[in-house]
């Protein structure tokens, strides 16, 4: 691995610890296979690339499969696993987006709703901001619906080929 890839392998793990909420080996496994060209890679290539123990790999690999960031494949005549990023991580990290958005809505509009019946002069005082914020929010939900819909259709695209 050249050293501008590993400079950029640390760079992802760190996004990818924020972002996603992942351990530091996770992300480093999470960040190894998405950079590395191969369609996948044994459990003993990640040990080497991680250079941490086999059972600590073992765990991080069974969190990411669990969360659904990675998957495995077997080869004709092979008991070896070889794992490979999952394929559709981009639709599941968007569609994680899409909850937080509905959910952050949902919260504003309780707080609406209590201010409507109590009045509340704080939440007023701000209603132009929360107004802005609530739009802003909207835009982003139907933002990710639309790439979702133009990433399923190149996909489809793909599978036809």
């Amino acid at each position: 691995m050249s050293l501008s890839q590993k400079a950029l392998e640390n760079e992802l793990s760190k996004h990818f610890m924020e972002s996603l909420h992942l351990s530091p080996l996770e992300s480093r496994i999470y960040s190894f296979l998405l950079l590395c060209p191969k369609p996948g890679h044994t459990f003993d290539e990640i040990v080497e690339n991680s250079e941490s123990s086999k059972s600590s790999v073992s765990t991080a690999l069974n969190r990411l499969l669990d969360l659904g960031k990675i998957e495995f494949f077997t080869k004709e005549g092979e008991r070896k696993r070889y794992f490979k990023l999952s394929k559709n991580y981009l639709e599941s990290n968007l569609r994680k987006t899409q909850k937080m958005i509905m959910a952050e809505l949902d919260i504003f509009k309780k707080v609406q709703e209590f201010s409507d019946k109590k009045g509340s002069i704080e939440i007023e005082k701000r209603a132009d901001f929360r107004d802005l914020y609530t739009n802003y929010l909207k835009h982003q939900y139907e933002n990710i619906e639309t790439y979702l819909e133009k990433m399923n259709a190149i996909i489809k695209t793909y599978e036809n080929k």
